[in-house]
């Protein structure tokens, strides 16, 4: 009896999961206890690889007052170590990958040691709740004891101990880290906006699945009024020298698209040519600035004409009216793959 009363639930599931809205059904999926388990299993097989080896990246921001270790992990995802030279102060972003952080951060730490500083891990900065982003909160709270995870007071991020939301700050030493609250992607997205205190020459932001070069992220738990007041009027309003880290490498695929919403755009066409040499050369496209976004990602330009005119052309018997429309006819031609051929080709030269 047992059998069938468990056999008729598994019927009721995957009947409920086949009708489901795909968009939705992601979203559930990146949020459920299967998927975190997923997420560790997937944790452990890549690092279990033959031949697998952490690699990381290291640049100077904030005019030198500060250092930004990229850390690349599974097949897209960041994970960034945020550091405030004078004072040693740090914080991760989105290290869902504990493995690989905390390899790189006990080589980093060390290399400072070496020049007299030395490091000390003040806060986990998670952008949202999804297990790629903050998956490995819990084993870095456990090796960090007294580390501050911090979340958006909306997206119940694991293993947060200090909830947050727009225009909060805290402080890192000499950096001032401010809370930008980016929802769409989920409810309670954030991003965090880092300057040096008392300074406003130079800036970074970590916008998670927010922004990517030259893409948005998927609006699971939004909609484009949602993601348009977060690129023009939140991180729209930051300095246009604003470097950006997101959380994933969709650069290539985002730049496909772009080039088949503005096949004319010149700039566009360097920054192909750009991330594609790069990216044979396995290195990261990030940062960006928030100047190269206004001039090459589509979702921040639809204000231009051949972006409006891609849209109403290809997204036929809609009509958008205003901004947040546009913002999401284009994310619904991305989430459609209208641009499989540009996408293609990029890909054969990337290899």
């Amino acid at each position: 009896m047992i059998i069938y009363v468990l056999l008729a639930a598994a019927v009721y599931v995957a009947l409920r999961l086949s009708l489901m809205d795909r968009k939705i059904l992601i979203n559930w999926v990146a949020n459920s206890p299967l998927y975190y388990y997923m997420h560790l299993r997937a944790i452990d097989t890549w690092h279990a690889a033959p031949g697998h080896k952490i690699v990381s990246f290291e640049n100077d921001a904030l005019d030198g007052a500060a250092a930004i270790v990229t850390v690349p992990f599974l097949a897209d995802n960041y994970a960034y170590i945020l550091i405030d030279k004078a004072s040693g102060d740090c914080a991760v972003v989105d290290p869902a990958d504990p493995i690989a952080v905390i390899d790189v951060w006990r080589e980093v730490a060390l290399r400072y040691a070496d020049t007299g500083v030395s490091l000390r891990l003040k806060y986990v900065l998670t952008t949202h709740k999804h297990y790629d982003h903050a998956g490995g909160n819990k084993k870095i709270a456990a090796e960090f004891p007294g580390v501050v995870v911090v979340g958006g007071i909306l997206d119940n991020v694991l293993g947060a101990t200090k909830l947050t939301w727009h225009k909060d700050t805290l402080k890192l030493g000499n950096l001032v880290v401010e809370t930008l609250a980016l929802p769409c992607h989920t409810v309670g997205h954030v991003g965090f906006y880092v300057t040096v205190r008392g300074k406003s020459s130079e800036g970074c932001v970590f916008t998670g699945d927010t922004l990517f070069v030259a893409g948005t992220g998927r609006f699971f738990e939004g909609n484009g009024d949602q993601m348009h007041r977060n690129l023009h009027v939140v991180l729209g309003s930051l300095p246009k020298t604003t470097k950006v880290y997101p959380g994933h490498e969709y650069t290539v695929d985002n730049l496909a698209f772009a080039s088949f919403i503005e096949p004319a755009n010149e700039v566009l066409k360097a920054k192909i040519e750009w991330a594609v040499a790069r990216r044979q050369q396995c290195l990261p496209t990030v940062p960006s600035t928030l100047a190269e976004e206004f001039a090459t990602n589509p979702f921040m330009r639809t204000a231009e004409p051949a972006v409006c005119l891609a849209i109403t052309t290809h997204q036929q018997g809609k009509h958008p009216k205003h901004s947040g429309e546009l913002v999401q006819c284009l994310r619904e031609m991305k989430d459609a793959g209208l641009h499989h051929e540009q996408r293609g080709a990029l890909l054969a030269r990337v290899g």
